[in-house]
């Protein structure tokens, strides 16, 4: 990371900030558009996906009221980012704003033979739960780390 994406990051976290309590003290602050719509510029210049996509969200919910098109278009590509990045529980709540807007999330694309993030959520449960054994009739099943991901 370059001394100018250090600057661009740290000024868009300011931005960020400043958004956020802009937003929250009045629904419909032109102020708090300005500074999430910098924020996100900003993380993108820095090469920060994921705080991109969260400033993205922040604007999609600040403007959601009154510009529904430009909360359906920030949300949008912040989910697909998070699809990207894997981050399903930032994903799952971003299709939720998405749904309430009115739009639908883009389907996440399966690479085959690959779990998806709610199944690997699924296996980690079940070994926490059963110390990594399953049972099942007449086997007894070990579910290793390193077997999560590997094509079949």
């Amino acid at each position: 990371m370059s001394v100018g994406d250090i600057g661009d990051a740290l000024t868009g976290y300011a931005r960020l900030a400043e958004g956020l309590v802009a937003a929250a003290a009045a629904a419909t602050d032109p102020d708090a558009r300005d500074a999430l719509r910098t924020a996100v510029r900003l993380f993108a210049a820095a090469r920060l996906p994921l705080e991109q996509a969260r400033a993205q969200v922040a604007l999609a919910q600040a403007v959601a009221a009154s510009d529904t098109g430009l909360a359906l278009a920030e949300a949008r590509q912040a989910a697909e980012t998070f699809a990207w990045l894997g981050a399903s529980g930032k994903f799952d709540r971003t299709s939720a704003l998405l749904r309430s807007l009115g739009g639908r999330p883009n389907p996440v694309p399966r690479v085959d033979g690959l779990l998806t993030g709610r199944e690997r959520d699924a296996v980690l449960i079940v070994k926490r739960h059963t110390g990594g054994r399953l049972r099942t009739p007449g086997r007894d099943l070990r579910i290793r780390r390193s077997d999560r991901n590997k094509p079949q």
